[in-house]
């Protein structure tokens, strides 16, 4: 009997959930100029979105690489190396060409918004969240 209410609840809270995440108009973040910070300033970045490529700029060095945007619904998309980064081996090169990064926006705010991410390669995967910033520091 609590397996069956375990169940009834956890459908009920994804249902919820996905109800939540239909209710972000993530369209708003498919373009555009945003801004990564990290590790209190000592790294940033600038991204440039358009519906099908985004451009990373190391803010420091001015590294830049090139990404495929493939958008999966609404709030979420993939990424996908094209070329850039300074590549030293090409294990590093076979790396960057056979990931997968599947990003998924949790909050939208006029000033940022928030995501989780799963970086995949091979069978291993990273999960983790960040912000990207919709206007500069």
């Amino acid at each position: 009997m609590r397996i069956l209410a375990l169940f009834i609840l956890t459908g009920i809270l994804l249902t919820c959930t996905s109800f939540i995440f239909s209710l972000i108009d993530c369209s708003k973040v498919h373009t555009g100029k945003f801004y990564f910070y990290k590790n209190s300033d000592q790294y940033t970045s600038t991204i440039i979105r358009t519906d099908t490529v985004q451009i990373e700029i190391n803010s420091k060095t001015k590294d830049t690489s090139i990404w495929k945007i493939n958008w999966i619904d609404n709030c979420t998309f993939s990424t996908k190396y094209v070329s850039g980064l300074r590549i030293n081996t090409q294990a590093e090169a076979d790396f960057y060409r056979q990931s997968i990064i599947v990003f998924t926006i949790k909050e939208l705010t006029d000033d940022y918004y928030t995501y989780s991410a799963e970086f995949k390669f091979n069978s291993l995967s990273n999960k983790y969240t960040d912000t990207l910033w919709r206007h500069s520091k």
